[in-house]
């Protein structure tokens, strides 16, 4: 700004009108607010409607194909094995499928 124009009385006038401006525009929101409300867009409430149906048609063929007696017989099973196959601390580890380490035989005397 030129220093010959530079006036602080005009700045100072200038700070308070723009800070006043803004504060009537927010309380001119404040009270216009409430009245420009609408229920929404019909059309996206007709979209909802749709999807809400679709979703209780999944909802209710999901859970009729669910039998939780199968599922709770094999996650039982599953935790018998996964606790038969537990390692013991201070005891080899020996694979369920190997077999039994066969006896050596003893050394022929002579």
């Amino acid at each position: 700004m030129d220093h010959t124009r530079d006036n602080p009385l005009k700045r100072f006038t200038a700070f308070w009108v723009a800070l006043l401006l803004v504060t009537a525009f927010g309380i001119a929101c404040l009270i216009v607010g409430p009245f420009t409300k609408t229920d929404g867009d019909s059309s996206m409430k007709a979209a909802a409607d749709e999807r809400r149906a679709v979703r209780a048609k999944v909802d209710s063929a999901q859970s009729s194909a669910l039998n939780e007696l199968a599922l709770e017989k094999a996650f039982e099973a599953n935790a018998k094995t996964l606790r038969m196959n537990v390692p013991i601390p201070g005891k080899a580890a020996v694979p369920a499928a190997a077999p039994a380490p066969a006896a050596e035989p003893e050394p022929a005397s002579e």
